[in-house]
């Protein structure tokens, strides 16, 4: 699913294993003018990123197989660059700090509530992140 004009916009890596969530997510980014890739399942992404090379990803920690953390350790070196935010049911000091050791720049606790006008952007460009569902783990939302 890509978004209107990918030249023009972000792109954004989607890996997300609950495919109503997948979907949804999908469908609000590219309304939001992103150009989205959805997935779900880590080889996957690590498939499609070579040639993707998204500049931000949104990660579900709670993958089958190979889990968010795992995942993260190996794009990171892929995509060096990219804005990667782990998007999680897990929301303990432990699991923000694991975020912050596997290579995440942004920790957000679902469900994430994403509206115009909020205090926080979504990497450089784009929708806003309402500051209560946003936890700092490397200046979180400051891009």
């Amino acid at each position: 699913m890509a978004g209107t004009s990918e030249d023009v916009a972000t792109r954004i890596l989607l890996v997300e294993d609950h495919q109503d969530t997948r979907e949804m997510l999908a469908r609000l980014l590219v309304m939001w003018g992103y150009s989205v890739m959805p997935c779900s399942t880590g080889a996957e992404a690590l498939a499609i990123v070579p040639a993707f090379q998204p500049k931000i990803i949104l990660l579900d920690l709670g993958l089958p197989g190979m889990d968010g953390y795992d995942l993260a350790k190996h794009l990171r070196p892929l995509v060096d660059r990219a804005i990667l935010i782990a998007l999680t049911g897990y929301g303990q000091q432990a699991d923000v700090e694991r975020c912050r050791q596997a290579g995440f720049d942004v920790h957000l606790l679902k469900p994430v509530s994403l509206a115009a006008g909020s205090q926080r952007r979504l990497g450089r460009q784009g929708p806003w992140i309402s500051q209560g569902a946003c936890s700092s783990v490397s200046g979180c939302c400051s891009h």
